[in-house]
C-alpha cells in the first residue's frame, strides 16, 4: 500500500470539544463518534481545544486516547459570555488551524468539520483547496443566522456579511454537508444554494452515558440533602444555558410556577445566562429554583436518576438553526419532556413526533404542562416508555455513527 493510500484512509476530526470536556454537547457528540468511528476500523485522529466546561481545567496537548490521536491547542484565558471575548477565542483556535493545515494537507486524506466555532468550516476549504481530499462540514448550528434571529447581531453588520460569505464558500465546497434535523436541511439550502442531494441529516444520539443505569447510592443522598428535595417533583434542566434558550421567557414560566410548593427545579449547567438564573434564586423570589453547576460521571447519573421530568427549550426565532442535544439526553435516561419551543422545527418534530412530551410556549401553557405531568402518571409512564424507544432506534448511538460510516465511505472513491 503506497503513502498516498495510507493518506486517502486518515480521518481528521476539527471540533473545539472533545473529550474530556464531554459537559457540554457537542464535545460529547463530537468524542463518541470519533471513539465510534474508530471502532469500526477508521484511523481517526481529532484536533480540538482545551476544556472550556472544566472550570478550564488544564490538560495535556497530545495523547492516544482509546486509539485517537488527539492534539489539543492552546487557549486564550477570557471569558467567552461577551461577543468579544467569544469572537477573540474564535479567532486564537482558527489561527492555530490554519498555519497547521498544510501539514494536515500531507498527512490526511479526509477532514470532518464540526460548526463549533462557528466559522470553523473554513478550515475545511483550506485544507480541501486544490488538493484531492474529502472534507465533510458537520452542521450543529446555523451561525450567524441564529444571533440575527435573536437579536444579538445585525444582519447587515461586517461580521454577519463575512461569516456569511465564507460560510457559502465553505459549504458549498464540501463534499457532503451533514445537518441534524430537516428543517436545517431546508434552511442550508435556500440560504446557501446547496444541492439537496448534497445535504444529509444524521440526528445527534442518545448516550449510554447519560442512562442512569448504575448510580451512586452516596451521591443519590447528597442531591436530596443539597437541593432540599424530600418527597417534591423533581424537573431537570442540565446544559448550556443561552441566548439560545431565550431565557426572559423561560423566567417568565419559572415565575409562574413559583408557588407550586411540590414541584422542584433544577438547573445544571453553565452558559451565558445562568447569572440571570442564580439571581432568581438567590432573590428568594423562586424559592422551588436551584442552580447548580456543571456536573459529569455518577453526580450527572444520580442526579438524572432522581428527575422526574426533563426540561429543553429553544428560542422560537431558531427553528431550523439549533436542536439542543439535551432533549435526546432526556429521552436516554427515559425522562418525559416539557418542551418550550416554537410548534413548528425540528425540536418540535423530535418531541411532538415521538411522543415523548409536552409541547409549550407561553407561561400558562408552561404551567398547564407542569401541573399535568406532575398530576398524571399514567401519561409520565406512556411519554417515558415512548421516550426510551426513540433513543433507542431512531436517536441511537449505533444507527447514527452507521450512517456517519456510509458518508465518509463515499468520500474519494
Amino acid at each position: 500500500m503506497g503513502p498516498d493510500h495510507v493518506k486517502q484512509g486518515r480521518l481528521l476530526i476539527l471540533t473545539e470539544y472533545f473529550y474530556p470536556d464531554t459537559a457540554s454537547g457537542t464535545g460529547r457528540i463530537m468524542t463518541e463518534l470519533a471513539e465510534g468511528l474508530a471502532k469500526e476500523g477508521l484511523v481517526v485522529s481529532v484536533v480540538c481545544g482545551q476544556p472550556s466546561y472544566l472550570a478550564h481545567e488544564r490538560v495535556v496537548s497530545r495523547e492516544t486516547w482509546h486509539g485517537i490521536c488527539v492534539n489539543r491547542l492552546s487557549e486564550l484565558r477570557i471569558s467567552r459570555h461577551s461577543g468579544i471575548g467569544r469572537a477573540a477565542s474564535w479567532g486564537w483556535f482558527l489561527l492555530q488551524c490554519a498555519v497547521r493545515v498544510p501539514a494536515w494537507q500531507r498527512k490526511y486524506g479526509r477532514i470532518l468539520i464540526v460548526t463549533n466555532p462557528a466559522p470553523a468550516l473554513s478550515i475545511g476549504w483550506l485544507f480541501k483547496r486544490k488538493r484531492a481530499a474529502g472534507y465533510v462540514a458537520l452542521v450543529h448550528d446555523v451561525f450567524p443566522e441564529n444571533a440575527i434571529a435573536v437579536g444579538k447581531l445585525r444582519a447587515q453588520s461586517l461580521m454577519a456579511r463575512a461569516i456569511s460569505s465564507l460560510n457559502r464558500v465553505s459549504l458549498l465546497t464540501a463534499d457532503t454537508v451533514v445537518t441534524v434535523g430537516e428543517d436545517m436541511k431546508r434552511l442550508l439550502c435556500a440560504h446557501y444554494g446547496l444541492p439537496q442531494e448534497k445535504v444529509h441529516v444524521i440526528p445527534n444520539w442518545a448516550s449510554q452515558a447519560e442512562t442512569p443505569s448504575v448510580v451512586d447510592a452516596d451521591a443519590v443522598d447528597y442531591w436530596r440533602r443539597s437541593l432540599g428535595l424530600n418527597d417534591r417533583f423533581l424537573v431537570l434542566y442540565a446544559g448550556n444555558f443561552g441566548f439560545a434558550q431565550d431565557a426572559d421567557l423561560l423566567i417568565q414560566c419559572l415565575r409562574a410556577c413559583s408557588q407550586m410548593t411540590d414541584v422542584l427545579f433544577c438547573f445544571a449547567g453553565g452558559g451565558g445566562q445562568y447569572d440571570r438564573l442564580r439571581n432568581e434564586e438567590t432573590n428568594g423570589t423562586m424559592p422551588n429554583l436551584r442552580v447548580v453547576p456543571f456536573q459529569t460521571g455518577t453526580r450527572y447519573s444520580s442526579l438524572l436518576k432522581l428527575a422526574d421530568c426533563g426540561l429543553v427549550s429553544l428560542h422560537p426565532h431558531l427553528a431550523g438553526m439549533a436542536v439542543p442535544s439535551k432533549a435526546i439526553g432526556c429521552m436516554a435516561a427515559g425522562l418525559p419532556i416539557i418542551c418550550l419551543a416554537g410548534a413548528n422545527g425540528d425540536l418540535s418534530d423530535m418531541v411532538a413526533g415521538t411522543d415523548s412530551g409536552i409541547m409549550c410556549q407561553s407561561p400558562e401553557q408552561f404551567a398547564d404542562a407542569v401541573r399535568l405531568i406532575v398530576s398524571d402518571s399514567e401519561l409520565r409512564s406512556r411519554l417515558s416508555g415512548n421516550a426510551l424507544r426513540a433513543a433507542e432506534t431512531k436517536y441511537s448511538r449505533s444507527q447514527c455513527i452507521s450512517s456517519f460510516v456510509e458518508v465518509l465511505s463515499g468520500l474519494m472513491q
